[in-house]
């Protein structure tokens, strides 16, 4: 594909979920650069790689990356979209954002609601109608989007969220955390991650009784220092030429980018 990816999203140091999601996927593409969504209060000491800044509740800062990536050899805007990262009522600037673009997108969707409120509707069936493809983590995101949005099953691709590459250990290495014999179980990540057991007592499932419990939290979702990066997923990116979706008509969705660990984009020609 001619042209690198831009991705815009939260990112390190900002201790969020699609923060390092985004990271993740960025590093196994290889040719790329950010647009960070930069909220007050996040970290002011961004990578290399963050060449845009968009302050989140700044609506001119939105139109002016958007028209310096118009001008700029990228060739795919990758958004990755949770209604809290985007500036606007609801994130309502979004729509701004890729309304401004002339560089096809392709709109990753971590949050559809089940019971969306009238804005909420609107600018997730605006932001999917702006792109050139959408990609959810899960059938189920996909049905819903189709019954309660409205949405054409076509206009949607399945990609699994994955995980990085992580190395594998014995059952009995939980002896080296200084737990010996202890029930052990993994938590992903997410708003209630640093708080497992709030989780776990919020899902009603209960520990056996009598058996102490050690519950791993994946680094992710603990504050922590930037992770080496032997820790990212592995993706192959094979692409032709992706064309912007104009109102009433549908582009061909003509790249692709398939990836072993099951964390990026993937479209069908």
């Amino acid at each position: 594909m001619a042209g690198r990816i831009v991705f815009v999203a939260t990112y390190p140091p900002r201790r969020c979920g699609i923060a390092t999601f985004t990271r993740d996927l960025a590093d196994s593409i290889g040719d790329y650069e950010i647009a960070v969504l930069h909220a007050p209060g996040d970290p002011d000491a961004y990578p290399s790689e963050v060449r845009h800044r968009i302050r989140r509740d700044v609506l001119a800062d939105y139109l002016k990356v958007a028209r310096k990536l118009n001008r700029s050899s990228v060739g795919v805007v990758s958004v990755q979209h949770e209604f809290g990262i985007w500036g606007g009522d609801d994130g309502e600037f979004v729509l701004d954002f890729v309304g401004t673009l002339t560089k096809p997108v392709v709109t990753t969707l971590h949050t559809v609601p089940r019971n969306p409120s009238a804005r909420q509707r609107a600018v997730l069936v605006g932001l999917i109608g702006a792109s050139a493809a959408s990609v959810v983590m899960s059938q189920s995101a996909a049905r819903l989007l189709t019954r309660v949005y409205g949405i054409a099953p076509n206009l949607l691709e399945v990609v699994p969220h994955g995980v990085p590459n992580l190395l594998l250990v014995e059952p009995d290495s939980t002896t080296s955390l200084g737990r010996s014999r202890t029930s052990t179980s993994t938590t992903a990540g997410g708003p209630s991650a640093t708080r497992p057991t709030s989780w776990l007592r919020a899902s009603g499932w209960r520990w056996p009784a009598g058996r102490p419990a050690l519950i791993l939290v994946p680094p992710a979702a603990v504050p922590r220092s930037r992770p080496t990066r032997s820790r990212r997923a592995e993706a192959d990116l094979r692409t032709r030429p992706l064309s912007r979706r104009s109102s009433g008509s549908r582009t061909p969705r003509s790249a692709a980018l398939r990836t072993r660990a099951g964390m990026g984009l993937r479209f069908r020609s």
